[in-house]
């Protein structure tokens, strides 16, 4: 069994690493990584595609329900940051590329207040943007889907 570092050397590790680690906390940002919006989130609609992967998730609580859409491209796709992105719900554009809550290469996102009446049943939704392989190949995505949000 090899011998246990002595606690003084310990503390001396922890000194030199701290500023390190400090350093790598604020590269990362608060809350990185972490899906934004009022609380966990159920998804309603989702598509996963050789180019990318879609979802639709419903966050948050009664009167406070948020809808997100999110596209993330896959392998060598990137999204087209050109395109008029859109999404729709019940028949009604509820957010465009200047609303988006995220816009990159890496990941499209809309954030947007659950609509009157989608509350309640089955609603219609559309998601349009453009992806593209490299820099040969763009192309528009346009996909309608069905889902209930409650």
């Amino acid at each position: 069994m090899p011998p246990r570092p002595s606690r003084p050397a310990v503390a001396s590790a922890l000194l030199v690493l701290a500023p390190w680690l400090a350093l790598v906390g604020l590269a990362c940002g608060p809350g990185e990584g972490k899906a934004p919006g009022p609380g966990p989130g159920r998804i309603v609609h989702q598509l996963r595609d050789d180019r990318f992967v879609l979802t639709v998730q419903t966050l948050g609580e009664g009167a406070r329900r948020h809808v997100r859409a999110e596209v993330v491209p896959r392998g060598d796709y990137h999204l087209s940051l050109d395109y008029p992105s859109r999404f729709e719900l019940a028949g009604h554009p509820v957010a465009g590329r200047e609303d988006a809550a995220t816009l990159g290469p890496g990941k499209l996102a809309f954030d947007t207040d659950l609509p009157e009446g989608a509350a309640r049943g089955p609603v219609e939704g559309r998601v349009r943007f453009g992806i593209c392989l490299r820099e040969e190949l763009c192309e528009a995505v346009d996909h309608e889907f069905e889902a209930t949000l409650n």
